[in-house]
């Protein structure tokens, strides 16, 4: 008698697809662990192999912590953690579906990177996710889950389609492939669905099908723009690129802080602990100078550490890689290839074009500031001391920097600006040496404020007391009613930079959010343009 579908248990499975240059069950599984192995049935219509290890035990780790507490001896608790993956092949394609801590069991650099992803891209209802996972580079990269409470579309999930990265999306699958639930991260799907051990074949073709359509364009085309490089080969193909150029006499990569830098009570960078060759300006042809061979290789790289000291402290208070500090960008047949903060990512060749594109029509001004200095022990001016220099060196430039004033959107007190003109100019300014992750900084800055200049009251009295503490006619310039945002210019200013070039200059993820910036800022009435302040040489 046939068993009815209804009475068919709902099966969970984790399942992972590998490279097509995977032959054998064999080369999927790690060599370190010992395993037992179990043949399937012969009548099931697929080849595959159970491979379980030997289950480990081990006291809860909160038991020491709650014996300290409790008067009687705790009786023995255990806890057995369990690993098993099912390898099946099925049309020349291997499939890992792992249980327990079965993944643990497989050599990550031989899984397809992109199968979760794109399997449940393809497999789930547009007009009804659950929970989308993404990731922005910004100041830092920025790592974020947003859930519905019921089924949604896209625009429910508040997503920057020109930033976020999607990395998992849970969602109801489409009703032809009779799934219970789908939901993709990287290189593993999670299905659910009424089946029996003979079904894994049709549900894992299903998967394949699904990993190689392209009915996703139609509504999440943007998640092809920006993709996270994950394959263990190609990093390390990309790292030597990265080797190869920094051991160049010409190198176009180059150093930058990896977080915002604090540079107020900055004192000076090192190569090392102890703060010997102390430098102004953290970059790579001082990093070359401070080694004892010519050359560098992955491993050197990732050890070697550049060191920040502070005013006043005679130790570093924070220090990085040189492999996290490094930013690099290089074109292979197609794609572009961004390297920033430790992480590889693939540009789209169209998108980086349109993003190229719309950078080149921001406004470039001349501000007729002066240049940036650098002083005879090779320090760069401050930026707060600039912004002083600045400020006197026309009429009618109100020094706002440091003057914060808190908005409702925020949940702390934000800087109005740096500078502001007669002219209605609010000017933003910033270092290029902080790398893109000061530049990020600026972008947000400046549309953080100009949003809370146009839609909160208490923002703009704060702001207009700051400028009448200066002068009264300077007050004047931002009224508490009435605010216009199209009469006044929001204005970038990156310090240390051909000011004929300074858009061109900028690495990829700062023309991002350059940009970004622009749309917003230019949606809700104001212009924008950006300005390059350059080095005076000594």
């Amino acid at each position: 008698m046939s068993t009815k579908k209804s009475e068919i248990r709902i099966q969970r499975l984790r399942v992972r697809l590998f490279k097509t240059s995977v032959k054998a069950f064999e080369e999927t599984l790690k060599d370190s662990v010992e395993l037992t192995k179990y043949d399937l049935l012969g009548n099931l219509g697929f080849d595959g192999t159970l491979f379980i290890s030997k289950p480990t035990q081990g006291t809860p780790a909160w038991l020491q912590f709650m014996q300290s507490g409790t008067q009687n001896t705790i009786e023995v608790l255990s806890n057995q953690s369990n690993s098993a993956v099912l390898l099946v092949k099925i049309d020349e394609n291997i499939y890992g579906i792992a249980f327990g801590h079965g993944r643990h069991l497989l050599k990550e650099e031989l899984l397809v990177q992109d199968f979760g992803i794109k399997v449940s891209l393809n497999g789930i209802e547009p007009a009804s996710m659950r929970s989308i996972d993404t990731f922005t580079i910004e100041e830092q990269t920025v790592h974020k889950r947003t859930q519905s409470s019921r089924a949604s579309g896209i625009e429910i999930f508040g997503l920057d389609i020109s930033r976020d990265i999607v990395r998992a999306i849970t969602g109801i699958p489409k009703n032809y492939l009779r799934f219970e639930s789908l939901a993709g991260s990287d290189a593993t799907v999670a299905v659910s669905a009424r089946m029996e051990f003979s079904s894994i074949e049709k549900v894992c073709k299903k998967l394949n099908r699904l990993y190689k359509g392209t009915s996703y364009q139609s509504n999440f085309a943007w998640v092809d723009h920006i993709k996270k490089v994950k394959e263990s080969s190609k990093i390390k193909e990309l790292d030597k690129k990265l080797i190869d150029d920094i051991n160049d006499d010409n190198p176009t990569s180059y150093l930058a802080p990896p977080e915002p830098i604090n540079w107020v009570d900055f004192n000076y960078f090192s190569f090392t602990q102890k703060g010997k060759n102390q430098i102004f300006d953290l970059n790579l042809a001082s990093y070359r100078q401070n080694l004892k061979s010519k050359t560098v290789d992955t491993e050197k790289i990732k050890r070697d550490h550049a060191y920040l000291f502070s005013s006043g402290l005679n130790e570093a208070i924070i220090s990085w890689s040189i492999y996290n500090c490094l930013t690099y960008e290089v074109i292979e047949g197609s794609s572009r290839f961004v390297f920033t903060k430790s992480t590889w990512f693939e540009i789209e060749k169209s998108f980086a074009e349109k993003i190229n594109n719309q950078a080149s029509k921001i406004e470039k001004i001349d501000l007729k500031f002066p240049q940036i200095e650098i002083d005879k022990e090779g320090k760069i001016e401050r930026e707060d001391e600039y912004n002083i220099r600045a400020a006197k060196s026309q009429k009618g430039i109100a020094l706002m920097d440091k003057k914060l004033a808190k908005c409702e959107s925020t949940s702390t007190y934000i800087e109005i600006c740096d500078l502001m003109s007669e002219d209605q100019m609010i000017i933003h300014v910033k270092k290029k040496k902080g790398g893109s992750s000061g530049l990020s900084h600026l972008f947000a800055q400046g549309r953080i404020s100009g949003e809370a200049l146009l839609n909160d009251k208490a923002f703009r009295k704060k702001a207009k007391l700051h400028l009448g503490s200066l002068s009264k006619d300077y007050a004047k310039r931002i009224p508490e009613d009435g605010f216009i945002s199209n009469k006044y210019k929001i204005v970038y200013v990156i310090l240390g930079v051909d000011p004929a070039t300074v858009v061109e200059d900028l690495p990829f993820f700062s023309l991002l959010n350059l940009v970004g910036a622009k749309q917003f800022l230019t949606s809700i009435g104001y212009q924008v343009a950006i300005a390059g302040i350059s080095v005076k040489e000594s």
